[in-house]
């Protein structure tokens, strides 16, 4: 969900912009990642949790709707975001 959301913005800021244009801001988006897994120069691998509300997992319970948990690390250390960013494999959750 995470990825995903990030290949919308792209895709929105790249549209009418050209291929070049498209292709730094996956590129952007691709070093930016490679920050939080911890394999960007000497910076450490950083935690990536939602913050939901205290009355999110309520309010979508009610709903039938899913939520996230504040318990959740997208970026866990397991896997790393930036190479899922760059097989578009955008299943984050």
């Amino acid at each position: 969900m995470f990825l995903d959301y990030l290949r919308m913005l792209v895709e929105h800021a790249a549209t009418g912009q050209t291929a070049e244009a498209a292709d730094r801001m996956d590129t952007l988006v691709f070093s930016i990642l490679n920050i939080f897994d911890g394999t960007a120069g000497d910076l450490p691998g950083f935690t990536l949790t939602p913050c939901p509300h205290p009355d999110d997992a309520a309010f979508c319970r009610e709903e039938g709707e899913n939520w996230w948990p504040d318990d959740v690390d997208i970026a866990d250390g397991q896997r790393h975001l930036h190479e899922m960013w760059a097989k578009k494999d955008w299943s984050d959750r």
